[in-house]
Formats: C-alpha cells, sequence, structure tokens
C-alpha cells in the first residue's frame, strides 16, 4: 500500500513537535502567513470569477462513461464550470465519488475549469481500466516518490497542512514518539479528513505565485520547476486551497478530503538536509480489514525491501 511523503528542507526551520514557549512567537508569524496566502488567494479568484462573468462563453462538452455505451453532451460555461459540474448534469450523488477527469490524454482535477469544447471520462476509484485505474489508485507496499498519483499527493498535501501547524522554529529535530505520530494522525483526521473539506485549484500568473510564497524560498523554486502553459497558452502555475491551507504541489488532487478513508503518519525519515514524514492511507471507497491494516501499517514502517515480505508473508 502506498504512503503519502511530504519532505521539508532544513533551510526552512522545521523543528520538533510541540516545542514549548517558542511556539507561541512562531505561530503569530505562522499564522499571519498562513492567512495572507488564503487572502490572496480567495481575492485571484474571485477576480478571475468576476472576469470571466463578464462576458460568458458557452461550450459544448461531451462526458463518456465506462459503463455505457452511449455519450451525454452537455453545455457549460468557459472557465466558469468545472469537471464535476459536468457530472452533475447526470447525477449529483456521482459527482460526490467521481475522483478524477481524463481529458484529451491527460487526467485533471474534477473543480478545474473547464477551457474550450472538449470530452471527458470520469474516473472512480474502483475503475476497472488499468490504465486509468493506475492514475487514480496504484498499489504498492511502500511509497518515496517524486511525481505520485492523484490520491496519494492529496494526502501528502493534507500532510502538509497538519505539519506547518504542529512544528516550531529554531528548535532541533528529534525523533517523534508513537505517540506523536499518533497526534499528527489524529489532527489530519479530525480536522481535514472527517470534514467534506473542497480542494480548490487555481490557475494563476507566476509572478502571483511568487507573491504568495514570498516567504518560503523551497516554494517559490517549485513555481518555477512547475511553470506551463494552459490549454489558452497562458503560462503560470496551479496552486491549490483547503480550508485555510494553501500550497502549490503537482497535481492533478481529488476533489474532496471526504474520499480519503484510513489514514495514519506512521514514521519520519532523516536523510541528510531533508526529513521525510511517510504515511500510509486507503479511499474510502476500497474496503480493508482492521487486520490488513495494520499489517499495511507496520509495513511502512519497516526498511527498504523489508515490506515486500512482510506483505507477502501475510497473504
Amino acid at each position: 500500500m502506498q504512503a503519502g511523503v511530504c519532505k521539508y528542507h532544513r533551510s526552512e526551520q522545521v523543528c520538533y513537535l510541540y516545542s514549548f514557549e517558542l511556539l507561541q512567537g512562531y505561530r503569530c508569524v505562522h499564522s499571519f502567513d498562513r492567512q495572507r496566502r488564503l487572502e490572496l488567494f480567495r481575492n485571484e479568484q474571485y477576480r478571475q470569477v468576476m472576469a470571466y462573468e463578464q462576458s460568458v462563453t458557452k461550450v459544448f462538452w461531451t462526458i463518456e462513461e465506462q459503463t455505457r455505451s452511449d455519450t451525454t453532451k452537455v453545455l457549460m460555461n468557459h472557465n466558469i464550470s468545472t469537471y464535476r459540474d459536468c457530472i452533475k448534469h447526470l447525477s449529483r450523488l456521482k459527482a460526490d465519488r467521481i475522483a478524477l477527469a481524463y481529458v484529451n490524454g491527460s487526467y485533471k482535477s474534477m473543480r478545474e475549469k473547464l477551457l474550450g469544447n472538449g470530452t471527458m471520462t470520469p474516473l472512480e476509484y474502483n475503475c476497472q481500466d488499468k490504465l486509468h485505474a493506475d492514475a487514480v489508485n496504484k498499489a504498492c507496499c511502500h511509497l518515496r516518490f517524486k511525481f505520485s498519483i492523484a490520491y496519494w499527493r492529496t494526502c501528502s498535501f493534507v500532510l502538509g497542512a497538519i505539519l506547518e501547524e504542529a512544528f516550531a522554529t529554531d528548535v532541533q529535530l528529534i525523533g517523534p514518539s508513537k505517540g506523536d505520530l499518533f497526534a499528527l494522525t489524529e489532527k489530519a483526521v479530525g480536522e481535514f479528513i472527517r470534514k467534506p473539506l473542497t480542494i480548490e485549484p487555481l490557475f494563476v500568473s507566476l509572478e502571483f505565485a511568487l507573491d504568495v510564497f514570498a516567504s518560503n524560498v523551497c516554494k517559490q523554486e517549485m513555481v518555477h520547476e512547475m511553470k506551463h502553459q494552459n490549454e489558452n497558452g497562458q503560462l503560470g502555475v496551479v496552486i491549490y486551497q483547503m480550508s485555510d491551507f494553501v500550497d502549490i504541489t503537482y497535481g492533478p488532487l481529488i476533489p474532496c478530503t471526504a474520499h480519503i478513508g484510513k489514514f495514519a503518519i506512521t514514521k519520519v525519515e532523516n536523510e541528510k538536509s531533508d526529513y521525510r514524514f511517510i504515511g500510509v492511507s486507503i479511499p474510502r471507497e476500497l474496503r480493508c480489514s482492521s487486520y490488513s491494516w495494520d499489517i499495511i501499517c507496520n509495513a511502512s514502517t519497516v526498511t527498504h525491501g523489508g515490506e515486500e515480505r512482510l506483505l507477502h508473508a501475510s497473504t
């Protein structure tokens, strides 16, 4: 089973969990920066909506469902409607279950805006097509990834939101106990996963993205690494918002944290200047017994190579 991984560089002065009085001053600065990113995101999102609503352009989208031979054509609004809005024409319940959209040879977040006319295939977690299933949900025993798939990227996104609040600065990082990892897991589940929080993507210019992450050199480097042209030929990056957390990450991401089922942070590794937080998760749509879940969690804590033997022994 895959594990979400979130890296933090030492230059960001990551420190140990729950670090006494040093937390107070840091959290004031941190809260201001987090609130600033959120306000910038919402203002830009509102600006884009107002700009495109002044002159609405209609576009046609064709929905090809894997379980049906026929297609459905819907009339949508250019740069206003989303892929999820297309599926809502079929069923709101179905729209809530879809993980990704397959559009013209690439995968899109369900809440991304529609650009021009096109054809989409909605993808669920129990997708039977192997090519698409690998993009939505890929099974392996342990994950140390650079470019991963939508569900696991989203779990790392949630993990980043938790760690940003849980750590102070200027304190030497020491190995967290099982109790600390359990506390982080409970925070993730209680504040993000049990609440059906939407994950909103927003395509922005490079200048805007650099301003959003002005206090984080590592994030600014990511902005330059991830810049690309969208279907309209505009150069920029996609940033994501979940509750009060705004970050940049390789997409696409799933549309809602309600899709996340079992979730646990199990291990922290240190390699030179990087701290790697390792966890495991299973989508809500997929069933897993408590016995199997314990095996998965244990496998994620052993050294590389040992987890495969552990999982093999349990079958």
